[in-house]
């Protein structure tokens, strides 16, 4: 996907028409159409302070108008290559399925660890209806949100806090245990 196709998928996604989209751009109401139907039928490709503009009115990340070029299958592998190299993506297969595995992570890029887990928990949230596809693309696009990612972060931390609790709790049980049992010992003799 294109510059120009990506600018008029989250200009739609946002409820925007070209001219409005176009007038919050600071263009004037005779022009903005036709000015946003250049970027989008790209025609005209848009300096990076204009590209920075129509993301922050977007209200979305600008790398995400920004082409990846990941549109053939061996640009796909290529990508795929270079995250084996960096990151320790490994590849499994189950039955019909390919995983992909990212080994060591946290030891390699914890920051890219906090990514994951913030995706993980809003492609649950889509999976289980917590929100909507639209919803779903807009966090994408507007990824990283910072509060979004602090947020998965707490949520990860809160599930570790509470299996460790788990395992004090037992070990608290067991020692009140051994300790009634050897008050019960001495108290017999």
């Amino acid at each position: 996907m294109k510059t120009g196709d990506k600018i008029k998928y989250f200009r739609e996604l946002r409820g925007l028409n070209k001219k409005e989209l176009g007038i919050k751009l600071g263009y004037s109401p005779s022009t903005a159409t036709v000015r946003i139907s250049q970027y989008e039928y790209n025609k005209k490709k848009p300096k990076l302070e204009t590209l920075s503009k129509i993301a922050e009115v977007l209200n979305i990340d600008i790398s995400a108008l920004v082409d990846i070029n990941i549109s053939t299958n061996i640009e796909f592998m290529r990508a795929l290559f270079k995250m084996e190299e960096k990151y320790n993506l490994k590849t499994e297969k189950d039955g019909a399925d390919f995983i992909l595995r990212f080994s060591n992570l946290v030891e390699k890029n914890k920051q890219l660890q906090n990514y994951f887990v913030a995706w993980l928990d809003k492609q649950e949230q889509l999976d289980l209806g917590a929100c909507s596809k639209k919803e779903y693309e807009l966090w994408c696009a507007k990824f990283p949100d910072v509060a979004e990612v602090k947020k998965a972060q707490l949520a990860e931390k809160e599930k570790e806090l509470e299996i460790q609790i788990e395992k004090i709790q037992e070990e608290l049980e067991r020692q009140t245990a051994l300790l009634k049992a050897v008050k019960n010992k001495y108290s017999e003799v």
